[in-house]
């Protein structure tokens, strides 16, 4: 499973609020429902039997939307409030890519599912690209006989704004994600950058590797220059101590970044050499290549003057705690002098 999928799998479990608004924008589900309780299942593994074989297919989400004080843990009570249209049943998909094996999977899980509820279902099928969108929507023809389908893309989903409830954070990443296209969204992308450094680091770290992910690298370095800019304006019109303490979630993405793409060269490397620290060793030196790069493109966004061979010297340095201090002065220098002697 890749980061993006990984990442809004933890979180649409994280905020499961979020999935509910979707749906219900969408369609999928009636207004009424937005103050019911989402209910996922523990495992998205679904048993399928075909004769004597037994075989198990995973989808992204599984849940059901219920009514307050209705026990879905209760198959009698479960089945008898969807029946009454009081809860329904819902299998969330992400899709990114065109799989042929998938419509399979898709009328497999119906088969599953309804074994399991004995009660309707809804399939839902998120996809951010129009080709794989149509695609969905060709191959699940044959099937929607037998269960509601919806292919949603991101012009199907709302667009929240920091005023809406809870979970801020979810709902910046989740804007970025679906709707951050191209230069001009990078203020979905910087919001949710922003937004994750307010979580805890594993989760932030979820969040991180699906926006690196999905995003690709000129968007955040877009959206670091846009952050440079700001910054750098910041640096003349503040207190020295505001201006250390001001935040740089931008700068902090595009390291990760950096890391992330060191992380899978040692993975690379630990295959070849049979080691297990590759792994570690790529991270370290993807993090740090990455911030001696940032320091790099900040000086040249700002059109401080670098010669070869103070350029040189920002590569090669393997300090982290140089970089980290040339990373801050890099965008209040004036010269290259200034940012070595800082």
């Amino acid at each position: 499973m890749g980061p993006v999928h990984a990442g809004l799998q933890v979180l649409l479990r994280q905020a499961p609020q979020l999935l509910l608004e979707l749906l219900i924008h969408a369609q999928v589900l009636p207004a009424e429902t937005v103050s019911w309780v989402v209910h996922l299942r523990p495992t998205e593994g679904l048993v399928i039997c075909s004769g004597r074989k037994r075989r198990e297919k995973h989808a992204d989400l599984i849940f059901i939307v219920a009514a307050p004080g209705i026990h879905v843990a209760d198959p009698r009570a479960r089945r008898r409030a969807i029946q009454a249209g009081h809860a329904y049943s819902v299998i969330f998909e992400l899709q990114r890519v065109i799989d042929e094996s998938r419509p399979d999977s898709w009328a497999d899980y119906w088969s599953a599912f309804r074994l399991e509820l004995s009660a309707d279902i809804r399939l839902v099928i998120l996809t951010f690209d129009a080709e794989v969108a149509e695609w969905a929507r060709v191959r699940t023809e044959r099937i929607d006989r037998i269960m509601k389908i919806l292919v949603m893309t991101a012009a199907d989903c709302p667009r929240w704004s920091s005023a809406d409830g809870e979970h801020q954070a979810e709902r910046a990443v989740l804007n970025a994600l679906l709707h951050a296209r191209d230069e001009t969204h990078l203020d979905l992308i910087r919001a949710a950058v922003s937004a994750t450094e307010t979580l805890d680091h594993e989760l932030a770290l979820h969040y991180d590797e699906m926006l690196i992910a999905h995003l690709g690298d000129a968007l955040i370095q877009q959206a670091m220059t846009a952050e440079t800019t700001e910054t750098s304006t910041m640096a003349s019109q503040t207190s020295a101590t505001d201006y250390e303490n001001s935040p740089r979630p931008m700068i902090r993405l595009a390291v990760a970044a950096g890391q992330r793409k060191g992380l899978q060269e040692g993975r690379q490397e630990g295959r070849q050499e049979g080691r297990q620290e590759g792994r570690q060793e790529g991270r370290q030196r993807g993090e740090i290549e990455a911030r001696a790069t940032v320091v790099i493109e900040i000086l040249d966004h700002r059109a401080v003057p670098s010669d070869p061979e103070s350029r040189a010297r920002i590569l090669a340095c393997r300090d982290p705690q140089t970089l980290a201090r040339w990373l801050v002065a890099a965008l209040r220098v004036t010269s290259i002098a200034d940012l070595f002697e800082g």
